[in-house]
């Protein structure tokens, strides 16, 4: 197989195997078995990114991610944007902002 043969990849998922599957390790770190082979062809990789979205027109910001230096809004601009420009990094921290309190509220209407 070579980059001529493959176009494009698209991935959709859960946003913690995202990077990974972009080529991309967090925390800046890279190791070469991470790195799948649409990088290694140089192919581009389109991610559907699905943050939390509250009001579907980027007022609240809570859909913002960083995309080569560029504040974008899943809501708005995306949710598909270039894989290999997503900053994963300030993604992930911003999906755990509400960490706690979704724990607590689990623990509240789930664990009776």
């Amino acid at each position: 197989m070579n980059s001529e043969s493959v176009l494009m990849t698209v991935l959709s998922g859960t946003m913690v195997l995202l990077p990974m599957y972009s080529g991309i390790s967090l925390r800046k770190r890279t190791s070469s078995w991470l790195l799948p082979l649409a990088l290694y062809l140089n192919v581009e990789t389109l991610v559907s990114l699905n943050p939390i979205m509250v009001d579907g027109t980027g007022m609240c910001g809570g859909c913002r991610v960083t995309i080569g230096n560029e504040t974008k809004f899943a809501c708005v601009d995306g949710p598909e944007f270039d894989g290999h420009k997503v900053d994963y990094d300030e993604l992930m921290l911003r999906l755990r902002a509400y960490q706690e309190n979704e724990q607590k509220c689990h623990s509240v209407h789930c664990n009776g």
